[in-house]
């Protein structure tokens, strides 16, 4: 077993290992409600308040679980190149869930039925796709602890989803360019800076799974 491997099977790091497994867990479920709100969003022209309040609260649960990992992380006997790391690693795991509530914010302050149904669909792919970026960075965030080659090929595979979700960015700018000429000044540029909002959040996995190819790679 690796020296990393090691300290993590010590009782007093495996609450630090369980922390951080348990706030990517809801880094997930938050991203996971917000496609649900944007489902009911474009498809049913609904803006659902209880799936909104839902989003706001697991994220600032995630919050709450980020501020504990910090404090073990600072309180706990271990490499500060291995704290730093840790710390970095959840503090970018952590924006995907600020950009999924900001997404969401936004999204509340756009009536459904003023975007073209273009749009609210490839938003709604880029969406789906954000989905399974961030689900891959959870499994990469799960490996790190046990498998540095199988934690590589999952933050690749993150990279390759970016890459992916860039696309469709590309693809719903054009869609705003060319079909939503019909929106007021205001109400374009808050759905631009929705655009945006989805777009980070994968950004925002990619930018976890650098940190975490970085610690598997000096500490493994």
């Amino acid at each position: 077993m690796s020296d990393v491997g090691s300290w993590f099977s010590a009782r007093r790091q495996k609450r630090i290992r369980e922390e951080i497994v348990r706030h990517s867990e809801h880094i997930i479920e938050t991203v996971s409600e917000f496609v649900k709100f944007a489902s009911k969003w474009a498809d049913e022209n609904t803006i659902d308040e209880g799936l909104f309040q839902r989003i706001a609260n697991i994220e600032s649960e995630a919050d709450g679980i980020r501020r504990k990992i910090l404090d073990l992380l600072a309180e706990a006997e271990m490499d500060p190149g291995i704290r730093t790391y840790l710390a970095r690693i959840v503090r970018q795991v952590d924006w995907v869930a600020d950009w999924a509530l900001e997404a969401a914010r936004l999204m509340t302050l756009i009536p459904p039925d003023g975007v073209c149904p273009e749009l609210r669909q490839v938003a709604l792919k880029m969406l789906n796709r954000v989905l399974d970026t961030a689900k891959a960075t959870h499994e990469s965030i799960l490996m790190m602890f046990k498998d540095p080659i199988a934690t590589l090929d999952l933050a690749d595979r993150v990279e390759r989803l970016e890459e992916e979700v860039d696309d469709l960015y590309q693809e719903a700018r054009r869609v705003f360019l060319y079909k939503c000429s019909n929106l007021t000044p205001v109400f374009a540029i808050v759905t631009f800076h929705l655009l945006d909002a989805i777009e980070m959040m994968a950004d925002k996995c990619e930018d976890t799974c650098d940190c975490i190819r970085e610690f598997v790679v000096r500490k493994w």
